[in-house]
């Protein structure tokens, strides 16, 4: 994934930290499922415009329905944000039938 961007127009000293959140691979085929545990998200660096300091999370990141932190920023002042591309891996299981599996990846920022 390329292109994962923030923008922070608040103008002030408060960092922001970025997360992702999975839902499961739900097949086409009934009960045909992988678990966002499954999958993985490694952050790339970021490039920071205006003046802040943005770490990534030590990769990699196990999926999951509730929010993971990816990116953060710190040592923010006025207007700032970032932009940075991501890894995503799925281990399937051996169980898993051939299909067509779609899932959501949702980013927010905190």
């Amino acid at each position: 994934m390329a292109g994962i961007q923030v923008t922070d127009t608040r103008a002030g000293t408060a960092g922001w930290v970025a997360q992702v959140a999975s839902t499961a691979f739900i097949g086409g085929i009934a009960n045909n499922n992988i678990a966002a545990s499954a999958a993985s998200y490694t952050p790339a660096a970021a490039t920071p415009t205006g003046v802040a300091v943005v770490t990534p999370a030590p990769a990699p990141v196990a999926l999951s329905a509730t929010p993971q932190t990816v990116q953060t920023a710190t040592v923010v002042v006025g207007n700032n944000g970032a932009t940075w591309g991501a890894g995503l891996s799925l281990a399937v299981p051996g169980n898993a039938l051939a299909d067509t599996y779609t899932a959501t990846l949702t980013h927010s920022v905190l």
